[in-house]
């Protein structure tokens, strides 16, 4: 993790608590034959600079990883090209739930997007083409040293 980033335990958070909920509708059940939630990670939030996105990945998606093979959130967000107008693409949080979900095996990384790919796509965009002063992002990461099981219905590993 980069100097001056840093997350805060959030495990017993109502705000993390609530975010899973918002994110899982069906509070945390998944279809996967190994849930996240099942992983028993450690919820986190903090902030970090927009040049953190630099570094995360993105989870196997199949149709993902046949465009961008690197498997770098990076390379997949800047594959689209720079909005015609000079304007921002995304202007900023309302509220608290809007903040990107990330997994990692340890704080130290490597970091997997796993909610917020629109927004932070846009942010990374725009920080790039010098159309945003957004300096720091919220972010939630659920830590789990077992991430690497966590896969589909049909074993497909997302990580």
């Amino acid at each position: 993790m980069p100097p001056g980033d840093s997350f805060g335990l959030a495990a017993r958070s109502s705000r993390a608590l609530l975010m899973l909920d918002q994110h899982y509708p069906n509070g945390g059940e998944r279809v996967n034959a190994v849930q996240l939630i099942g992983l028993a990670p450690e919820w986190y939030e903090g902030e970090v600079a927009i040049s953190f996105l630099d570094g995360m990945r993105f989870f196997n998606l199949p149709p993902w990883v046949s465009k961008v093979p690197s498997l770098q959130f990076a390379d997949l967000a800047l594959s689209r090209q720079r909005p015609a107008m000079n304007e921002a693409e995304f202007c900023g949080f309302a509220t608290a739930i809007e903040r990107p979900i990330a997994v990692a095996p340890s704080l130290e990384g490597p970091f997997c997007l796993l909610e917020g790919y629109t927004r932070c796509a846009c942010i990374l965009r725009d920080h790039r083409t010098g159309l945003s002063s957004l300096a720091r992002l919220p972010m939630i990461v659920a830590v789990t040293s077992r991430i690497v099981e966590w896969s589909d219905e049909h074993g497909h590993l997302w990580w």
